[in-house]
């Protein structure tokens, strides 16, 4: 009975634990960590128990927090500021790229850049952003190599990935083609795209993210001028072969600002 009883706890755990890799979380100033979702400037967390008290998710804010995990990046809190969404002053340097969330930062080492040529010929050097033009990249020998649609099909930038693809425009003064951020390769990918719409105000904007979802060769993409129930429909319509990811995307575990966590649970099966 008593082995029983062990065996039950331990996978018991194992499922926990498991379901906990699928999740964002925080630190608070008493070292303890809490596993939920991102949405905004909080962390949702599902109440097992919302029949005792009506509450289907506790929301912590962030403000207090000494430690964020989002979309498997750990960021340490760097003053007081609220907010993981507005960004504070960080600059990369020549051996670290850093990433910011609200008052938090993330530091990582910089890893090698590179340039793939459509003839599949490999470049390494270092990338470099003009405040015009093309992102061009310095080879050991000094040539600079200018990043275009027609020469280029993969680059290796702030250790990021980027891939030339065909797409959805986005709008009507968009592209059909781009370089789309790689976020998850598996079973299905997941890209990211970053626009400028072409308004009055776009110099003084971020630009607005759009992601698509490569399945069975297919690219989708998922956030046009579509409402959030149709982006609800849509994910549950990608993701149908999974019970447990449709389940939670319906009880709003999950939403389109946490794409990257759900790409990452579908790919893990």
């Amino acid at each position: 009975m008593k082995i029983k009883l062990i065996l039950f706890c331990f996978f018991l755990f194992q499922s926990i634990f498991s379901q906990k890799e699928f999740l964002d979380y925080l630190v608070t100033e008493k070292n303890d960590t809490i596993y939920g979702t991102f949405r905004n400037n909080a962390l949702f967390e599902k109440n097992l128990y919302p029949e005792k008290d009506g509450i289907k998710f506790y929301s912590h804010k962030i403000s207090k927090m000494k430690i964020i995990r989002f979309n498997d990046d750990i960021y340490f809190r760097q003053s007081t500021e609220d907010g993981i969404y507005e960004s504070v002053p960080a600059r990369d340097s020549s051996n670290f790229v850093l990433k910011t969330k609200g008052s938090f930062l993330n530091k990582k080492p910089r890893l090698q850049e590179f340039i793939v040529l459509v003839n599949n010929d490999t470049i390494y050097g270092e990338i470099s952003e003009p405040m015009i033009g093309n992102l061009y990249l310095s080879d050991k020998n000094g040539n600079k190599h200018k990043i275009k649609n027609e020469t280029i099909k993969t680059y290796h930038f702030r250790n990021d990935l980027y891939e030339f693809k065909e797409k959805t425009k986005v709008d009507l003064f968009d592209t059909k083609e781009s370089f789309l951020k790689v976020l998850a390769i598996g079973k299905v990918n997941l890209y990211e795209y970053e626009y400028h719409h072409n308004d009055r105000t776009k110099n003084l904007r971020k630009p607005k993210e759009y992601y698509f979802i490569e399945i069975d060769g297919q690219l989708i993409l998922l956030n046009s001028i579509i409402g959030k129930l149709k982006i609800k429909k849509k994910l549950t319509e990608i993701f149908k072969d999974n019970n447990d990811l449709v389940r939670q995307i319906s009880d709003d575990v999950y939403g389109l600002q946490n794409i990257y966590l759900i790409v990452k649970k579908y790919n893990s099966n």
